[in-house]
């Protein structure tokens, strides 16, 4: 596990350095306008493919050889039993492999043609082929269609936004670029091509240091209730990034326009990871009069919270408007957003199963479900140079179960979460707040007992804008 956390505190820092500027960093710009710029066509194509195909093996021998797992022991007759059989199956992986490793792995295949002068289109396609090869060929089990879905939508997802922030360090930090997209600097170092320019650019890194508190209440309706929480502080760290002005956007390219954002927090055996992703796929700016500037778009959306006593992963595609008005001495500033759209598949906690209640335990090894179904989400900020900044933003899923015939009770799923914080500057760029984030579910099983699950994680926190 913190193995696993401490590879992401190392991409939070590499993000959160993304706008220093070093002394000899016009040297490293220099170099950077002298490389030629991949293009798209037969050469680009070969070595995109040969970068996918070296993720595979280089991670089945990982698997294989190191790990020792008897899945990565693939070999000609499950490789032909998986092509001949067309059986496929919702796989019984961790939360951790299924919403981490594998979107990771898709953001390698996606880069491996952005870095070849692929657009994100074409990108996709990689990922999706990557995902697919793993799938049938490096596997002993059943190729996955979870896995199918995830990882090039994720991947897709993540590898962009990971490629514009590599994009985004202009020749400056190169030791650390490996660690921000290192498909990206493995296909620079080894074809001495950079990739082509892109459209925008960084609009703000927000880093935070501070401690939380967390409680959780969970009764099932026939015989278990209860209630816990941790009684000393935390330590919680994390970064935002925006790309791209959010308001009276045009789209020149996906996801020109997108938001990054990551925390943790955890001590000994309690821990809490949150990375919220989403980007414009398009968008066009609304006409609008006096100070107000608005975006209306069509959206991808992946967020995870992987903790504890919390498992959720929803990857989502939908539209949403977004608006600034700011009122004329722009003294004040109000915001909001709202978007709808679908959970095209969604990863949630099976409380019977993270309790180990083997009274409803069915035959599975995940403490999750899979689902599908609506989702949506609100927002609004209040900003006044004197009086701080308040934010609120409720997101929620109304879903069914996915019948993967290994797990679950089948019936309904409600998953509400909300996030309420103030923020008061210190200084320019520094300032303190307090926030609420607030889990609330209800399972309602049709062949066992209903459950309702609330967690609440209340934040205190310093905020360097950088």
């Amino acid at each position: 596990m913190f193995g696993k956390l401490s590879r992401i505190l190392l991409l939070l820092f590499c993000i959160a350095v993304l706008p220093c500027r070093a002394e000899d960093g016009k040297e490293h710009i220099e170099t950077e306008k002298s490389l030629a710029a991949a293009k798209p066509g037969i050469r680009s194509f070969f070595i995109a493919s040969a970068e996918v195909l070296g993720v595979n093996f280089a991670v089945n021998a990982f698997d294989s050889i190191v790990l020792k797992a008897d899945f990565a022991k693939t070999n000609p007759s499950f490789m032909w039993k998986h092509l001949s059989s067309g059986k496929w199956e919702f796989d019984q992986n961790t939360f951790a492999v299924n919403q981490f490793a594998h979107p990771y792995a898709g953001s390698l295949y996606f880069n491996a043609g952005r870095a070849n002068g692929f657009n994100f289109y074409q990108s996709f396609l990689f990922s999706a082929a990557g995902s697919l090869f793993w799938e049938l060929f490096m596997e002993t089990s059943l190729p996955s269609i979870n896995d199918m879905i995830v990882t090039p939508f994720a991947g897709a997802l993540y590898g962009e936004m990971l490629h514009r922030l590599f994009l985004s360090t202009k020749g400056r930090l190169k030791p650390l670029t490996w660690l921000i997209s290192p498909q990206d600097a493995f296909n620079r170092f080894v074809t001495g091509m950079k990739a082509p320019e892109v459209s925008g650019g960084v609009e703000s890194i927000e880093l935070f240091f501070g401690v939380d508190l967390f409680s959780n209440f969970i009764k099932f309706s026939d015989t278990y209730n209860n209630a816990d929480g941790i009684d000393i502080p935390v330590f919680a760290t994390g970064v935002k990034a925006v790309y791209g002005d959010p308001y009276a956007h045009k789209t020149e390219a996906p996801l020109d326009q997108f938001t990054l954002d990551l925390s943790i927090a955890g001590f000994i055996d309690s821990y809490c990871l949150k990375v919220f992703a989403n980007g414009l796929l398009y968008s066009v700016p609304i006409p609008t009069e006096g100070r107000a500037k608005s975006t209306f778009g069509v959206e991808a959306v992946y967020n995870v919270i992987f903790a504890s006593d919390i498992h959720y992963a929803t990857a989502a595609g939908g539209a949403g408007i977004r608006q600034y008005i700011a009122s004329a001495d722009e003294k004040w500033i109000f915001k909001w957003e709202a978007f709808a759209g679908w959970d095209i598949i969604n990863a949630t906690e099976n409380n019977y199963y993270m309790k180990k209640l083997t009274n409803y335990k069915k035959d599975s090894k995940r403490t999750y479900d899979y689902y599908s179904g609506a989702y949506a989400a609100f927002g609004i900020a209040i900003e006044n140079r004197r009086f701080g900044r308040f934010q609120a933003s409720v997101n929620g899923d109304f879903l069914f179960k996915l019948p993967d015939g290994k797990s679950g009770y089948g019936g309904a799923l409600f998953v509400q979460y909300a996030d309420i914080r103030y923020e008061h500057s210190l200084w320019k760029n520094f300032s303190i707040g307090a926030q609420d984030f607030i889990y609330h579910k209800w399972n309602l099983y049709g062949d066992a007992p209903h459950i309702e699950f609330i967690s609440n994680n209340v934040r205190l926190y310093g905020k360097a804008v950088l």
